[in-house]
């Protein structure tokens, strides 16, 4: 039953399967019929269309194949027949153009011939009723054409025109020349009349009137076709400016430069004069600067007066205007000659007169406001005359800024008398006390007279120690002598200080600089005007070097005084003279350390001439060293004298102590040097340094008593005790030696080393027990 039931199974699959096989191919068939259809429709649509393109394409072909044909037929007979036709019909129409051309040429020429013939004709016609500027306008026009005309052109009757041409113009301005003569004539002074009153009185100029009258046709004046024409020729401007020249050297110039001469017109029917006389009432008096500024410009308004109605204004020129050379605007001929003569006139008047005119203070500033007005009313004149145009205020500008030209001015005055100042001699001098720096502004507290005093004592009689007292006060000038050219110097740039206060800023700040310039001025001229006597007089040294300081001590505060009352930047700290104060000391120290050194030099030299101090008994040479000495103290005597008179006294002291401390110095030197001293040489040595000492003290009479003991100069003398110890050891023995240097506070010790001692004693004694013994027992202290 299983197995039954096992192969009934079987069967039913494989019918199962063998159905859904026809099922497949079933389909499959269907779709084969179905995709056969859609490729026959498919080609047989390709092959038709094709078909039709194709047969589009070969009747396209042979159509364009008979257009070639047709296209190289044509090209074959145009190069065979057409072709050399045309070129015949170019080559004509090129001889026809070139024909016509010429003809264009030649009919031109005939033209230009007929203009320039008929122009000609109109010139010489318009010469005959004198209608100077139609001719001038014909002859230009003329000239014109025939510059277009090439100039090498050959033709004769182109070279008869250009020939005629220049003739007419010639005469034509040969009358237009006469014509201007016959208007205006001057009567001119001999070349020899130099001076300006006699060129004045010997010039007369003179304007037709009859030429001024007016044409009863054009309504113009007579002279107006002849200035017309001597415009359109390029005449006008030249003529112009020799008139102008004229009444510039002999009419303008002069009257600027003398006051005593006036114009005077005079007039009748034919013509009108300008002549001039001398005005006794406009004359300068002695002592003016200059007359009246209304007087002065009035001479010369009645010169413009003159031109302006008698010729000038009645004729008219056309002229470009700035912006467009095109436009023409009608001037009168006044305005051309104005611009001609006004830089030149304006120049003489500011030179000659408001120059002049410039205050020497500002004190004097307000009488220059006339002076100002009247300026001003003068080129308002002229304006009014038609002479200036509006914009032009040349001489007015000039007065607006005489702050400026009266602080150039003074500028100018000042350096120069610093300059001379400078250049002046400098012997001549002036006692300057101790006293309180100047004070302009601010007053300084004075010191009372038991002060100033005591600043004297100070000076003169204090030692080194208690004179530092005057050293701490800033603003105190010690005693001495100074230049009075320096002095004047010092006062000159207080007084320009002064006026810079009271001027404006502009002229404030200019004044300053100057005087700051006085002082630069001074550090140029002085060291090399003076170069020679600095370096060779002691006594010039010495002041130059007091004139540095004395210059310098006013410079320190100089500006500190001033300097709240100028105005920015100077009141900001620029107001300053402190720079120059370390070139000043600079150059009075170096000619007086210069000075020093020469003296120092001739002291030495002196002293080398002496030679050796040795052996001075057996060669009796004592009286050549004192003669020496005699000389060498007689230039301290001299230089003492002069410096004492000059410098401070404390400077002179240590000048001369300097000098005396190279001379003690070099004498204890050689004495030092000698091996061998014998008694007798011991004496000789030992008053010569008496002799030193001596001298000395007369030489520092001055601020030392005779009375005083060694003490007193020993202040003033570095050295002055080794001097006083050498001379006594000369004269005491080996004991009193011994006990010198070994005394409590020994002066010996001092000054001398033990070292030096024992060569003394060498030099002095003989080689003893006792020698030796002192020698020992003289030790290095120190």
């Amino acid at each position: 039953m299983e197995a039954a039931q096992t192969n009934s199974q079987s069967t039913t699959t494989k019918t199962s399967q063998m159905e859904d096989t026809d099922e497949v191919l079933s389909s499959l068939w269907r779709n084969a019929n179905e995709l056969k259809g859609q490729v026959y429709n498919t080609v047989i649509k390709q092959y038709h269309e094709f078909i039709h393109t194709y047969n589009t394409m070969n009747q396209l072909d042979i159509k364009i194949k008979d257009i070639n044909v047709t296209l190289r037929s044509i090209t074959e007979k145009m190069q065979s027949d057409v072709k050399p036709l045309l070129k015949t019909v170019d080559s004509e129409r090129v001889s026809v153009q070139d024909n016509l051309k010429r003809i264009t040429v030649i009919v031109q020429a005939l033209t230009q011939l007929s203009q320039i013939n008929n122009n000609l004709s109109k010139c010489s016609l318009h010469l005959d009723h004198k209608e100077y500027d139609s001719a001038a306008n014909c002859i230009v026009e003329v000239q014109q054409m025939l510059s277009d005309v090439h100039e090498n052109c050959d033709a004769k009757i182109f070279k008869a025109l250009r020939q005629e041409a220049r003739r007419k113009r010639a005469n034509l301005q040969t009358i237009l020349e006469s014509e201007w003569d016959k208007s205006i004539s001057w009567a001119l002074p001999q070349i020899s009349l130099s001076t300006p009153e006699k060129m004045l009185l010997g010039t007369e100029l003179k304007i037709s009137t009859n030429l001024m009258q007016q044409d009863g046709t054009a309504g113009d004046s007579k002279i107006q076709p002849i200035v017309n024409a001597m415009e359109i020729l390029g005449m006008l401007r030249p003529k112009l400016n020799t008139f102008a020249k004229k009444l510039m050297r002999y009419i303008l110039n002069p009257l600027i430069v003398e006051p005593s001469v006036k114009p005077v017109q005079e007039k009748n029917k034919t013509e009108a004069k300008l002549h001039f006389v001398v005005s006794l009432s406009i004359k300068r008096k002695q002592g003016e600067k200059a007359i009246s500024p209304d007087k002065y410009y009035d001479r010369l308004v009645e010169v413009f007066v003159f031109l302006h109605d008698q010729l000038f204004n009645s004729i008219k020129i056309s002229v470009s205007t700035k912006d467009n050379d095109e436009t023409q605007v009608t001037q009168p001929l006044v305005s051309l000659l104005g611009l001609i003569v006004w830089p030149t006139l304006s120049k003489a008047i500011m030179e000659e007169y408001l120059a002049a005119s410039i205050p020497t203070s500002f004190s004097e500033m307000e009488n220059y406001t006339e002076i100002a007005n009247q300026t001003t009313l003068f080129e308002y004149t002229l304006k009014g005359l038609g002479f200036l145009e509006e914009s032009i205020d040349t001489l007015t500008d000039y007065t607006k800024h005489v702050n400026l030209s009266f602080a150039n001015k003074k500028v100018q005055d000042l350096l120069v008398a610093a300059r001379d100042l400078l250049k002046s001699d400098l012997y001549t001098t002036q006692q300057v006390q101790i006293s309180p720096d100047k004070a302009v502004f601010d007053e300084w507290n004075q010191p009372d007279d038991s002060a100033l005093k005591e600043l004297h004592q100070i000076d003169k009689h204090t030692s080194a120690e208690e004179s530092k007292t005057l050293e701490m006060s800033l603003f105190l000038f010690p005693q001495c002598r100074v230049s009075t050219s320096i002095c004047k110097l010092m006062s000159l740039a207080y007084e320009t200080l002064q006026e810079a206060v009271k001027s404006t800023p502009d002229c404030a700040v200019q004044l300053f600089y100057a005087t700051r310039n006085m002082f630069d001025l001074y550090l140029e001229v002085i060291p090399a005007y003076h170069k020679k006597n600095l370096e060779d007089i002691p006594q010039l040294s010495a002041l130059h070097y007091n004139n540095c300081m004395y210059v310098s001590h006013h410079l320190l505060t100089l500006g500190a005084e001033f300097r709240d009352h100028l105005p920015p930047p100077l009141s900001a700290g620029a107001a300053t003279f402190v720079d120059i104060v370390p070139f000043l000391r600079s150059s009075g120290q170096q000619y007086l350390s210069q000075q020093q050194q020469r003296q120092k030099q001739i002291i030495v030299d002196c002293l080398s001439s002496i030679g050796s101090w040795n052996e001075l008994a057996e060669n009796d040479r004592s009286s050549d060293i004192s003669q020496y000495l005699e000389q060498i103290f007689h230039q301290l005597n001299h230089l003492s004298r002069v410096w004492f008179d000059v410098l401070p006294v404390k400077l002179c002291m240590k000048l001369i102590e300097e000098l005396t401390n190279t001379l003690i110095t070099d004498i204890v030197k050689k004495v030092l040097e000698i091996e061998d001293i014998s008694e007798e040489d011991g004496h000789i040595i030992h008053d010569l340094l008496e002799l030193v000492k001596s001298k000395i003290m007369d030489l520092y009479s001055y601020v030392i008593k005779k009375d005083d003991n060694d003490q007193e100069i020993s202040q003033y003398i570095s050295v002055w005790n080794k001097l006083s110890e050498l001379a006594l050891i000369l004269i005491l023995n080996l004991k009193e030696i011994v006990e010198r240097w070994n005394a409590p506070q020994s002066a010996l010790s001092a000054v001398f080393d033990a070292t030096e001692v024992h060569s003394l004693i060498r030099a002095l004694f003989q080689n003893t027990k006792q020698r030796s013994t002192a020698i020992s027992n003289i030790k290095t202290l120190r």
